[in-house]
């Protein structure tokens, strides 16, 4: 079978287009990718902002970044002016049971600050449940 191939753009100002393939060794690494995909096709991918991502390569590489930086932020894709930063709350086996998420308007801070002061204070929440949450 040959892999699927498409262009991404992602619209963040830092992004760029590339072309990528299932088979690229910079491919998301995201466990069953196909799963995901099938999933993704049949949701509603509702444009709600000019950044909401609809395309389902563009979902599939942001999904990909969120599971390896283990942290989501969103400026922008669901509400015009919201920005908000996420991390998991894993249970004793290292389930996903539950997310923390901080949000405020673009206009007082940036996603940098909020990935420099409010992470390291989500992570050690992180560090601090995890022991309480068995799986």
């Amino acid at each position: 079978m040959r892999p699927t191939c498409s262009t991404l753009r992602v619209s963040r100002p830092s992004a760029s287009s590339r072309r990528t393939c299932a088979s690229d060794p910079g491919y998301p690494p995201i466990a069953m990718p196909w799963v995901v995909w099938s999933v993704l096709q049949r949701t509603d991918r509702i444009k709600r902002t000019q950044r909401t991502l609809t395309k389902i390569p563009d979902l599939v590489a942001e999904l990909g970044r969120v599971r390896d930086q283990d942290y989501s932020v969103v400026h922008g894709e669901l509400e015009p002016g919201l920005l908000a930063i996420a991390v998991p709350i894993r249970d004793t086996r290292g389930n996903v049971v539950a997310a923390v998420n901080v949000g405020e308007h673009v206009e007082r801070t940036t996603p940098e600050r909020l990935v420099r002061e409010v992470l390291p204070r989500m992570r050690a929440l992180q560090q601090e449940v995890a022991p309480l949450l068995r799986g």
